[in-house]
């Protein structure tokens, strides 16, 4: 295999649980040519200078700009396509096919079959309900004989840091003492429908950050995205711990060196999650409909935070929907309220003070 394309057209998330199918990779094929299809600009920076990925390739823009790219890439007549899971749509299919590598590997499911055109794939890998979306990632490679050798060797997600960027951090940090200890919280209210948090959220966010900064004595830091900082000012406004520090406007380099400076990480089911993973940081994730089995950040340093909710995990999409969409019957009663309390016991839990 000589030419192999990479297909990820998610979030950061996504691009961090297939981080590992694509490390491994490239250690069984140094001399591989790899490139990298994404959708989000900024989901391509886990692996900016790391010599992994040959090319990279982002898919955005309008209808024009988007067939020409597919086009160029068509041309390029890759051994192999690989698009990471969760696949189950046809916009995914239909561009692996546009591509047209010689062998065009992805995830078989058990509904959306004519719905989804998955019959343009020709190598498919079924996908298992109980697997993590990372695990679900590296059986296209085991499956797909693209592995010389047993693949279960390190399911950590990767991003790829420099000196520099650790620097970045530091001088954010630094004058606040070198003893003093952080911790992170990420409100994510992006635009899918399991992450439209109530307004009251944003009260109970704050009122997280004042005990637990009380408690441990850690400075919390605050992060945002561009979608997400009227949440977060309100978050700020509300909290009367200070000094709280605002990392907004950051890069997700040096995003990423802060993550990794903190004790712990606080989020709602948000790509920064799976950032900590890769950092080797605690972190605690507040679900609503999204599967926790799938979806919480790996590794032994991920604790789920529990709630009370009746209706939680209710997500189906890819296992049991082809469409992403949910439908819900109860208002998004998840979405509305979480329990602080929970939460500060939770961390309390696995936090030494």
């Amino acid at each position: 295999m000589k030419k192999v394309l990479f297909i990820c057209l998610g979030g950061l998330g996504n691009l961090l649980m297939l981080s590992p199918t694509i490390k491994r990779f490239r250690e069984a094929h140094p001399k591989a040519e790899i490139a990298l299809l994404y959708r989000k600009p900024f989901a391509s920076v886990p692996f900016r200078g790391s010599g992994i990925i040959n090319d990279f390739w982002c898919l955005n823009g309008n209808f024009i700009s988007k067939a020409k790219l597919l086009y160029r890439l068509g041309r390029k007549k890759y051994d192999v396509s690989v698009t990471g899971f969760p696949s189950n749509r046809w916009q995914y299919n239909l561009i692996a096919k546009l591509i047209n590598a010689k062998r065009r590997v992805t995830h078989q499911y058990r509904v959306g079959k004519i719905r989804t055109l998955s019959f343009l794939q020709n190598s498919q890998v079924e996908a298992v309900s109980w697997l993590h979306d990372i695990e679900q990632n590296m059986f296209l490679l085991r499956n797909s004989e693209m592995l010389p050798s047993p693949f279960f060797r390190n399911r950590k997600p990767y991003f790829h840091l420099t000196q520099k960027d650790w620097d970045s951090a530091r001088n954010i940090l630094e004058p606040y003492g070198p003893e003093r200890k952080f911790f992170g919280i990420h409100f994510n209210r992006g635009n899918q429908q399991r992450n439209n948090w109530g307004g009251e959220v944003i009260k109970e966010f704050a009122d997280v950050i004042d005990k637990i900064a009380t408690h441990f004595g850690y400075i919390p830091i605050l992060f945002t995205g561009p979608e997400n900082n009227a949440s977060a000012y309100g978050i700020y406004e509300r909290a009367l711990t200070r000094p709280l520090i605002c990392a907004f406007g950051q890069n997700f380099k040096t995003v990423a060196a802060l993550i990794g400076s903190c004790e712990f990480l606080i989020n709602t089911d948000s790509g920064l999650g799976h950032i900590a993973s890769a950092m080797d940081t605690k972190s605690f994730t507040v679900f609503s409909c999204a599967n926790p089995k799938r979806v919480l950040p790996y590794g032994s340093q991920a604790k789920l935070i529990p709630r009370e909710e009746p209706c939680l995990y209710c997500y189906k999409y890819p296992m049991d929907a082809w469409n992403p969409k949910i439908k819900c019957h109860n208002g998004f009663s998840c979405l509305k309220t979480i329990e602080p309390e929970q939460i500060i016991e939770t961390v309390k839990k696995y936090v030494k003070s």
